[in-house]
This record gives C-alpha cells, structure tokens and sequence, in this order.
C-alpha cells in the first residue's frame, strides 16, 4: 500500500475505536471519508433512535452510492407505525429531502408518507399537527388532509402560520 492510503486508514481506525468517548457514530456519518461514513451508517442502521434516523436521512443524499444504499436499508426499519415517534421527530430532514436531487428519493418520501398515513397512528400525527407551525405543520396538514372527511375541522384546528 502507499502512504497515502496507509494514512487514510490508520485515521478512520483511530476514528472507529474513539466511538463513546467523545465521539458518536452520527458524528461519523459526517466524516469526509466515505468509509467512515459508510462503517458510521451501518452501526446505525442497528440501533434504532431519533437522532440515528435523522442521520440516516442525511446520509440518503451521500456523494458515495454504498453509503447511500447502507443509509436506505437502515431506513426501512423505521417505516413502520411503531415508529411514528422517530418519523415526527424526523419531519425537518424528510421534508429537506424532497429538494435533494443526488438520486431520486420520491420512493423514500412515498413510504415515510404511507406509515405517516396509516389509520393506527392518525390521531398521534393528528396530535403532533397541532404543536408543528411553518413547513412542518403545511406537510402534517396536507397529509391529513388526504384522509379526512371533515376538512373544515381540520382547518379550524390548525395552527396558525
């Protein structure tokens, strides 16, 4: 190996084996060596909290394809309506996604609107609309707006902008 590449490796070991002292695997995921990044996405892809979804989202529109195919395997975990918690707390990063254009991320967004949409969970996003003001309040509005027989209820409940 060159040195150069020897280098390279030897930081993102030394990266790796700082993790829980200071540093944390989302931190890597911003690493501006695309294997950190990707060994930093696959760890997350195992846990299961906010901020790892929120970094995963992120990590969506990486510059390098495996990183970016690691973060959407990790994300598939989270699309289900037993993790509505985490997709609310996420609406920011999945709202900002819908204006990144690296790939095509219109299935992502389709199946995050689904769980988002399911009858299961309707009156905890219902319940979180209420509390949203800005983008994030227009998106919950117009996704429950989709399903809902009384529209002027929703209206009058809405916050205001």
């Amino acid at each position: 190996m060159d040195p150069w590449t020897d280098s390279r490796r030897a930081e993102a070991l030394e990266l790796v084996s700082q993790v829980g002292n200071g540093v944390t695997w989302v931190d890597l995921t911003r690493h501006y060596n695309g294997f950190v990044r990707e060994i930093a996405v696959r760890e997350l892809s195992r846990t299961s909290s906010p901020d790892a979804l929120v970094a995963l989202i992120d990590r969506l529109n990486d510059w390098v394809p495996q990183v970016r195919d690691l973060a959407a395997a990790g994300l598939k975990l989270y699309l289900t309506p037993s993790q509505a918690p985490a997709l609310l707390s996420a609406l920011k990063p999945l709202i900002l996604l819908a204006a990144r254009q690296r790939v095509d991320h219109g299935p992502t967004l389709t199946a995050a609107r689904a769980v988002l949409q399911s009858p299961a969970i309707r009156d905890e996003v219902y319940r979180d609309f209420l509390t949203r003001q800005g983008k994030a309040a227009r998106y919950l509005f117009e996704l429950l707006l989709e399903h809902d027989a009384q529209p002027e209820a929703l209206l009058r409940c809405a916050p205001s902008a």
